[in-house]
């Protein structure tokens, strides 16, 4: 090993262990850190090819960079390091705050100033969502300017606020920056590696970790923030909390390019409770490639229903979470967890939600590649739950999936691709649209492309629209959308689809009607006959069949199959000849 040798003077902001009695021998060396800590300097470097033991929480409360290529090993004691700002409460709102708003007003002129941000935030149990007690509505945003007792903001507001309901702090926030170190996370205590609280501006670039039983890298009530090109593992057992990276109630930020192996969770996006737990918002995740263990059941990619306006785009998941408000998948591929060797989640689902809140969720663009056999939830499952006589929905939802690729080679009869469940007690508007959905690697028909209802048996399913126009490309007899009476009455928009058959115009008749011919996909209802079209069986267009003029006609209907007819005109067919017939069935009640 490289011995480092000190130099004999740095830069007065930045310090290395050595400068503060720091030895490479093996040794908890908190005190140093403490030391280190204590001092007004804000650049740490940690030297090459040095590994430094410490044993307990170090905690820093001014901005603080940390680089290097050396290690800060945790592992042996309940030790991390914390970097933390301060929140200050101020002055409380004079006037309710619409949504989309940009002007704030106080009672009392704030104590804030240009580019401060303030946390609005309202302590009441259960206002964001019903779901978990601790999930709080507010947000975070940075001040544009002052005037009195009015603040304008940049942007605008994602929800409306009640002044009356509603505290207002100041986020007194720390930058942490953290390049290029090694960490290793305590393997006693739930403590991160590295966290950085109360944080604005915040970077995490080039970090690597490998161990802990909770989180390497942690963020809490951090606004703005960029977490760039990060290896971390996580491999402790399945207990509850196994992260790679948690990021906690914080707004405004970008993960890129982060790979990241963990038994549970490799990104974990919600929150906790306290002052200033507003829910994650505003995050975009791009370029990461994220692993897990198929058998913990769930998402390498996670969202806690406190999350809203979450998008994960161009990265490799082992299967996924979605929860929240807003959230979206865009060009990401995502793995199903289990396989059929799996005795809990041989169901193989790629993509899980739960805990929903409402809006405008999307996925669009994704490969979904699973080796179960989509029997008990679905590919894609979203259950909508209600909690203790209330919704689970604060607003109508919505779910618009499209240019989706469902690669399921085990797949059977009993399969869903998409499958929805709400709860028969929701008051709010669950609506869907499918676009285009290809299924490879199996020939075998499945349930349907949607399967969507409402779980009490007397209840009707409150939606705007039920949409699958595709174009679709899967396995003959899968239905569009799986029918079920609690959906019956739903207007729908369905794929038209084209079904073509043969018959003969004999001599003497004045009719001749099809066999039944069978849609490629089922419809929940009798579609409508939009046309039937009448050409020669070698494609060619002429003015008359079996001598006479021709009426075409649809003979019968059911939501699996037509029967075509043609009719002579002004008499009998004067010859016998066989005609083509096409008709084109859908449903459009939108």
């Amino acid at each position: 090993m490289q011995i480092y040798v000190p130099p004999s003077k740095l830069d007065d902001n930045v310090i290395t262990p050595f400068m503060f009695g720091g030895v490479i021998n093996g040794t908890d060396q908190a005190a140093v850190f403490q030391r280190m800590a204590a001092s007004s300097a804000t650049v740490w470097y940690i030297p090459a090819n040095t590994s430094w033991r410490i044993d307990s929480l170090i905690t820093i409360s001014h901005d603080l960079i940390i680089t290097g290529t050396g290690t800060l090993d945790f592992s042996q004691g309940n030790g991390g390091v914390l970097i933390t700002g301060s929140l200050t409460q101020i002055s409380d709102l004079s006037l309710d705050v619409p949504k989309r708003s940009s002007v704030l007003s106080f009672t009392s002129t704030p104590d804030i100033s240009n580019n401060d941000i303030i946390i609005l935030y309202n302590p009441t149990d259960f206002s964001w969502s019903n779901h978990r007690s601790y999930y709080r509505e507010g947000e975070m945003v940075r001040v544009y300017s002052v005037s009195d007792n009015n603040v304008t903001i940049f942007g605008d507001t994602n929800d409306s606020y009640l002044a009356v309901d509603m505290d207002v702090y100041r986020l007194n926030g720390v930058k942490g920056i953290i390049r290029d170190i090694h960490v290793i996370p305590s393997a006693n205590s739930n403590v991160p590696a590295i966290e950085i609280r109360n944080g604005i501006d915040c970077v995490f670039e080039d970090v690597r970790g490998a161990g802990g039983i909770y989180t390497v890298l942690a963020l809490t009530r951090c606004y703005g923030f960029n977490i760039r090109g990060n290896n971390v593992i996580n491999s402790s057992v399945v207990s509850g909390d196994e992260y790679g990276i948690a990021i906690s109630n914080c707004q405004k930020g970008s993960i890129d390019g982060f790979t990241g192996h963990a038994t549970r969770h490799c990104i974990a996006l919600g929150g906790g409770s306290g002052p200033g737990c507003v829910p994650t918002r505003g995050l975009k995740i791009s370029n990461c490639i994220l692993q897990n263990l198929k058998s913990s059941g769930v998402g390498s990619a996670d969202m806690h229903g406190n999350t809203d306006n979450i998008t994960y785009h161009n990265c490799i998941i082992s299967h996924a979470n979605i929860a929240g408000r807003n959230n979206s998948y865009i060009d990401c591929t995502i793995y199903g967890r289990g396989n059929l060797d799996d005795p809990v989640y041989s169901d193989g689902a790629c993509i899980w939600g739960g805990e929903i809140v409402g809006g405008f969720f999307k996925i669009h663009g994704c490969k979904l590649i699973s080796e179960g056999n989509g029997q008990t939830y679905g590919y894609v499952y979203l259950a909508f739950s209600q909690y203790t006589g209330e919704d689970g929905l604060r607003e109508d939802f919505h779910l618009d999936v499209d240019n989706i690729t469902f690669i399921v080679p085990n797949a059977t009869s009993l399969s869903k691709l998409i499958w929805l469940e709400v709860n028969g007690l929701e008051t709010k508007k669950v609506s869907v649209r499918v676009g285009r959905v290809n299924v490879l690697e199996t020939t075998q028909s499945m349930v349907a492309i949607l399967s969507i209802r409402d779980i009490a048996s007397t209840a009707t399913l409150k939606s705007d629209y039920l949409i699958v126009d595709g174009p679709i490309d899967a396995p003959s007899g899968t239905y569009l959308i799986l029918p079920h009476s609690s959906s019956t009455n739903v207007p729908k928009r369905l794929m038209p689809q084209h079904v073509s058959t043969t018959v003969t115009c004999t001599n003497g008749n004045t009719s001749a009607t099809s066999s039944s011919i069978g849609f490629r996909y089922p419809y929940p209802k009798i579609p409508d006959c939009h046309s039937v079209s009448i050409g020669s069986t070698a494609g060619l267009s002429k003015l008359t069949w079996g001598g006479r003029g021709l009426s075409s006609f649809c003979n019968t209907r059911s939501s699996t199959s037509a029967t075509l007819g043609v009719t002579a005109i002004g008499g009998n067919f004067s010859s016998t000849e066989d005609v083509r017939l096409t008709g084109v069935f859908g449903i459009n009640e939108i």
